[in-house]
Formats: structure tokens, C-alpha cells, sequence
């Protein structure tokens, strides 16, 4: 916990050591709250890539169900005319 009573996310390492013939215990705290930060940003990331895979994915689907459907309405042999529509 910080001095402005914030909590953050720690490393802790410990060794032991001998100083002067006697036992001694070393601890080192390392803050990983920005490293846990950029972790969560990068998962967020994924998923938005992932989900704009699928949009493109659904996107090509709905427009190659188009395509089929008009080919599907030219008789075999037949000349596709060309047809403007007006939204």
C-alpha cells in the first residue's frame, strides 16, 4: 500500500544472507501495477481485433448471400443486364 493509503500490485522476492557470520533476510518489492495495466490494455486490444474479424467475416458472408442471390435470378444462357436502383 502506497503512503496515500492507494494499493498497488507487488512483486516480492526474498534471500537470505549472511553478513558478518550472521543470518540475514533480504526482501525486495517491485511494483508490477503498470506492468498488470498494460496486461489488461493489450487483452482489451485482442478482443476488439477479434470482434472486428468477426464483423469483416459477417460483412463478407451477408455480401457473397447477396451475390448468390442475384446470380441465382439470371436464367443459365441468359445476359445479366445491368439495373441501377435508387435507395
Amino acid at each position: 500500500m502506497r503512503r496515500d493509503g492507494e494499493r498497488i500490485d507487488v512483486l516480492l522476492s526474498s534471500s537470505r544472507v549472511e553478513i558478518d557470520g550472521e543470518p540475514n533476510l533480504v526482501l525486495v518489492m517491485t511494483s508490477v501495477s503498470k506492468e498488470k495495466s498494460l496486461q489488461h490494455q493489450l487483452e482489451h486490444s485482442a478482443r476488439v481485433a477479434s470482434l472486428g474479424r468477426v464483423a469483416a467475416s459477417i460483412a463478407h458472408d451477408r455480401s457473397e448471400f447477396g451475390r448468390s442471390r442475384v446470380m441465382s435470378a439470371i436464367e443459365p444462357g441468359q445476359a445479366a443486364e445491368p439495373c441501377v436502383r435508387s435507395l
